[in-house]
């Protein structure tokens, strides 16, 4: 089972590192189902914690500001 709370902090931080990553690469990096990450990052952009652009039939994920790793705590 993946603990959301990490796998939240996994996706800032390779967001952070690779700006402007694909789903399907995120999945891969991460090791996770595609369709599973793909709806996580949908919530994830509602709450404000990512945004996307699409790019021919791909969306692009990116951080939306700086992260405050203070917050997070």
């Amino acid at each position: 089972m993946v603990n959301k709370r990490d796998l939240k902090q996994r996706i800032e931080e390779l967001l952070e590192r690779e700006p402007g990553i694909s789903v399907k690469a995120f999945a891969e990096r991460l090791g996770l189902n595609r369709i599973y990450l793909s709806g996580f990052l949908d919530a994830l952009e509602l709450e404000g914690r990512v945004s996307s652009k699409k790019i021919g039939p791909a969306r692009a994920f990116f951080s939306p500001k700086p992260i405050d790793r203070k917050r997070e705590r």
